[in-house]
């Protein structure tokens, strides 16, 4: 199925848009979290269980 390319195309390269953007969030979520944690001198804890 020669048609079928195009789409894989277009999958795989949302897949990886997706994937980029997830990681970026995740990361700046970690990094704020840390962040906030030593601002604020609390417990290690705090990094397990944040609420």
């Amino acid at each position: 199925m020669p048609q079928m390319a195009p789409v894989m195309a277009t999958l795989v390269f949302f897949l990886t848009l997706y994937l980029f953007i997830s990681t970026n969030s995740f990361v700046y979520f970690m990094s704020t979290l840390m962040s906030n944690s030593l601002k604020s001198q609390t417990l290690p804890c705090n990094l397990i269980w944040p609420w």
